[in-house]
């Protein structure tokens, strides 16, 4: 789940971006080809971005993690109350959150997808119910009813057609089959696919309106170039206001007549060189950070080279690697020698993010011994492959970890064994309970890929003699059923809060 909700977030982060760009340079230009061509490669790079993994060099981060703009998963909170017995009385008060608004965005992209193909059928009925010949390469459906006037791919559709002249309806057909020839419905269905995938972001809004209206200007430039532009202005509001709308398609008498009639009487000029020089190098510079990845690789597999060269590796580095291999004879490992070199190679990656997929998800070090023949260098063993797992630095703790995955771990016997550990473990403190102190105590802790609780913490506590208590409580959790994310056990952080209470 938390693979989805990333690229959600950095696919609309993207959409965002562009967004502010084009606002920023480009949405007074008259260069409707090349404004349409920016919005579309901006949608595509957001969608196709995402699944790009990447480290970048250095520390920072151009897209945040999920973990940073999504908080750890919540248990059900446990109350403390002391009574004649000294036990606990656990209450388990939390919504299921994720799994409501899971259903929520379910059921609105399901309504707005039975929308999207009502709008496709009624087009089809439309065709069906008009007079029907070819011209040059569409295929014209005439009704005299009150339809509207537009172009659906190699379709065009004209509304009122008795009301038409020869030449008007000639005129008409010109500036749909710019449409035709434009492709301009293939920027319509997929406009409308994203809004449908991307129902809850406004920008998609932008995007779509914006494209609408490019789509008429960039027509209507053409359509005028060897005609005179009053006689198709007036053409323009006389087709407009006899006419309704229909979704998904190319409207010769769109609503934004007004502007397109002001459009087509002002001058075009060429964009700014200093515009284009900034567009032109931000789309680079985020390529320039994917291909850093793929030069971390290439490091990487360099120095394995030179250090696995025959006879370079010392003994127990190859005996550690045997055994490695032995285990996991599907798993592919690289060894590095921590020199000069080696050490410049690790500073690129970045082991402690694991949210987005880091390359090596494990880290042997060896050091050997300085009467051996590696002259007592550290190596390490890299495990190569797609799938983080836990980097605990020197300390032991686990600065990152997952915060929601597809199978969250258990407690083993579920929710109901968890509160009768803590209500057999935990006291409300003595001195706690004279002084008159309660609170709500969050106590964080990592289940690891093993199973084990490890690194708690408090997240917010009260006082402490109460903190106390409830971190002990919680280092004492016996191991867990694990999480798995893609199939594989990882490691996932959780937030437990307590609630001690003195009167009910």
């Amino acid at each position: 789940m938390s693979t989805l909700i990333n690229y959600f977030v950095e696919a609309n982060l993207g959409l965002l971006l562009f967004a502010v760009i084009y606002w920023l340079f480009l949405r007074n230009e008259n260069q409707f080809s090349f404004n349409r061509g920016f919005l579309l490669a901006g949608i595509l790079f957001s969608l196709l971005f995402p699944l790009l993994h990447f480290n970048s060099p250095s520390r920072a981060k151009m897209i945040p993690s999920i973990s940073e703009v999504m908080p750890s998963y919540w248990l059900p909170e446990v109350s403390v109350r002391p009574n004649d017995q000294g036990s606990l009385s656990p209450a388990m008060t939390t919504v299921p959150v994720w799994p409501i608004l899971e259903w929520v965005y379910t059921i609105v992209a399901l309504g707005f997808t039975v929308l999207f193909v009502i709008r496709l059928i009624k087009i089809g009925k439309l065709f069906l119910a008009s007079r029907k010949y070819r011209w040059n390469t569409c295929l014209v459906a005439e009704s005299e009813e009150r339809q509207p006037t537009f172009s659906f791919f190699n379709f065009i559709f004209i509304g009122q057609a008795n009301q038409l002249t020869p030449d008007e309806k000639q005129e008409v057909m010109v500036h749909e089959w710019i449409h035709v020839r434009k492709l301009h419905s293939f920027d319509i269905i997929l406009i409308n696919l994203l809004a449908i995938g991307f129902w809850f972001n406004p920008v998609v809004r932008m995007y779509r309106k914006t494209l609408v209206q490019l789509h008429e200007f960039e027509t209507d430039a053409r359509s005028v170039e060897n005609h005179d532009a009053d006689s198709y202005c007036r053409l323009l509001a006389k087709v407009a206001l006899e006419s309704t709308g229909i979704f998904l398609v190319n409207h010769f008498n769109h609503s934004l007549t007004l502007k397109r009639i002001t459009m087509m009487q002002t001058m075009k000029k060429k964009i700014q060189l200093w515009k284009l020089i900034v567009l032109s190098a931000t789309v680079p510079l985020l390529f320039l950070a994917v291909a850093c990845q793929e030069q971390v690789i290439s490091d990487l597999q360099d120095v394995s080279k030179n250090s696995a060269a025959a006879g370079l590796l010392p003994l127990e580095v190859k005996k550690q690697l045997d055994v490695l291999q032995k285990n996991n004879p599907s798993h592919e490992y690289i060894v590095i020698q921590m020199n000069e070199e080696g050490k410049k190679t690790l500073d690129k990656l970045q082991f402690e993010n694991a949210q987005t997929g880091t390359l090596y998800p494990s880290m042997t070090l060896i050091n050997t011994d300085k009467n051996s023949d590696g002259g007592g260098f550290t190596y390490v063993i890299l495990e190569k492959g797609s799938q983080t797992s836990r980097i605990a630095d020197a300390t032991g703790r686990f600065d990152k970890a997952y915060t929601m995955v597809d199978d969250m771990p258990e407690y083993v016997g579920g929710i109901d064994s968890l509160m009768a550990f803590i209500q057999k473990n935990m006291k409300y403190p003595g001195d706690a309970r004279k002084k008159g102190i309660e609170g709500r105590v969050f106590v964080s802790f990592v289940v690891t890929k093993e199973g084990d609780v490890v690194d708690p913490a408090i997240a917010k506590g009260v006082a402490a003699e109460i903190d106390k208590e409830a971190l002990s409580v919680v280092s004492s959790f016996p191991k867990w059923i694990p999480g798995r994310q893609h199939g594989e056990a990882v490691d996932v952080k959780f937030v437990l809060p307590i609630n001690f209470k003195i009167n009910n």
